[in-house]
């Protein structure tokens, strides 16, 4: 995984992570009436397991961009080979 990468996963998870609990409470506060009423329950494990799949889709990305550099490489090698 490049630094890159690693950036914008840190990037876009933190602020993510904080800005998360905001929403949900408002939002379903509008649908509230005097026949029902919703609340918001979101567990913390929630958000980490949220984060993890953020960070294992950047790492899935990677492979195919790994996989070229790879094969390049061995196309080099195969150049000065001969």
């Amino acid at each position: 995984m490049t630094a890159e990468n690693l950036l914008l996963i840190a990037v876009g998870v933190v602020p993510g992570l904080i800005l998360a609990g905001w929403p949900p409470p408002g939002s379903l506060g509008a649908f509230n009436s005097d026949l029902m009423r919703f609340q918001t329950d979101v567990r913390p494990a929630t958000f980490a397991l949220s984060a993890l799949g953020v960070a294992a889709a950047a790492l899935l990305a990677q492979i195919p961009a790994a996989h070229a550099r790879s094969a390049r490489s061995r196309h080099r090698g195969r150049e000065r080979a001969t």
